[in-house]
């Protein structure tokens, strides 16, 4: 995946970089973007949260189907 610099405040930050940081989180963490909450970017330890499966390109709801409370999609 190419960088592409994002402006934050005064700074430009470089998504790959932040990408790659995340990557090695030492927490779940997951990037989910448009109303039908698709996950753009996993860290291993999400993948390993959702199952051992591939996340990235599918949505929250297909992923975790067990969470059928609308709560719960509101709070993402």
């Amino acid at each position: 995946m190419g960088s592409v610099p994002v402006r934050q405040g005064g700074s430009v930050l470089d998504l790959a970089r932040i990408r790659e940081m995340l990557s090695f989180f030492p927490a779940a963490v997951a990037y989910v973007a448009g109303p039908d909450l698709v996950i753009d970017f996993a860290n291993d330890e999400f993948r390993q949260f959702a199952g051992d499966q591939e996340v990235a390109g599918r949505p929250v709801r297909e992923v975790f189907p067990a969470l059928t409370d609308p709560a719960s999609y509101e709070m993402l």
